[in-house]
């Protein structure tokens, strides 16, 4: 059985490509001069191979034959396929966030996706500049509901890309992101549910604040701010009009991805006071939960 599962995981591997071969039915029929019920019984695990199958199979694989050695799922790593794809393959549910108060429904987890599909512009006051106070604009993007029923979405700040998922919960909505490279950051960020009339999201973003020494990353401090969540359209061609720049990939709105001075007109392009206002930080010192809330 796991001999079956490390030939699905190899042919997912190469999925048609041309010069590499596929490891089917009729390629152990005519090659390992079997009858072809008994290569369909190998492939579905109900039979083992022969040694001198084995030996065949792994040669025309071209793949380390120590990797065949391995367990399917170390086996699949050790090949380059994504824990998606081995999790896929395996058909075992996928190490990760699994929260029971998660919404699983596949109808309910695409009405999400199609009220937050798109681009937005997110903002929060810094949390690592000790210099001057400063707004962050980062490129947020909402892009497509995986093939586990997960809603995938990427970001890009100032100077780092981020990719991870949406877990949406009965009243909200989180968005858990890691840094691409580096892998020393998890941001989260908790916010409203949205509707029709208001794409716009409204919440707090719990990150890391990082002093920089001499260039370097010296130290790293828990930090939270309000965050506003503007939408710019599902399209980049919506996002053009919004913006009245031509944009016409994630790529091109990488360069909007950057620190904004609220007292200098020159460094806010696209944005206005009206989406700063929504990211106030202050908590009055009679206020009543003494805490910060977003859309408050």
């Amino acid at each position: 059985m796991s001999f079956a599962k490390m030939i699905r995981l190899y042919n997912t591997l190469i999925d048609g490509s041309a010069g590499r071969t596929t490891i089917d039915a009729d390629f152990l029929f005519e090659k390992g001069n079997i009858t072809i019920n008994y290569a369909r019984q190998i492939l579905s695990g109900s039979k083992p191979p022969t040694d001198k199958l084995k030996s065949l199979v792994i040669k025309a694989s071209g793949i380390d034959p120590r990797h065949w050695e391995l367990t399917p799922s170390a086996f699949g790593t050790a090949i380059g396929l994504t824990d998606y794809q081995i999790a896929d393959v395996l058909n075992i549910e996928i190490v990760g966030i699994n929260f029971r108060s998660q919404l699983k429904d596949k109808g309910q987890v695409q009405d999400i996706f199609s009220l937050t599909e798109g681009i937005f512009f997110s903002y929060y006051y810094s949390v690592s500049n000790f210099e001057k106070r400063l707004v962050c604009r980062d490129v947020f993007q909402v892009i497509r509901v995986d093939e586990f029923g997960q809603i995938r979405v990427r970001l890009r700040d100032a100077f780092f890309d981020y990719s991870g998922l949406c877990v949406p919960i009965r009243n909200h909505l989180y968005y858990m992101l890691e840094k691409d490279k580096g892998l020393d950051e998890i941001v989260v960020h908790c916010t409203n549910f949205p509707n029709n009339h208001n794409k716009n999201l409204f919440g707090i973003i719990l990150c890391n604040s990082v002093k920089i020494k001499n260039r370097q990353p010296s130290s790293f401090f828990p930090a939270a701010s309000r965050v506003y969540f503007a939408f710019l359209g599902k399209t980049f061609e919506e996002v053009s009009r919004t913006i009245e720049a031509p944009v016409s990939s994630f790529e091109d709105m990488k360069k909007y991805a950057c620190y904004i001075d609220e007292t200098d007109p020159e460094t806010m392009g696209p944005t206005t006071m009206d989406d700063i206002k929504n990211i106030n930080n202050l908590i009055a010192t009679d206020k009543v939960p003494f805490a910060l809330i977003a859309n408050d």
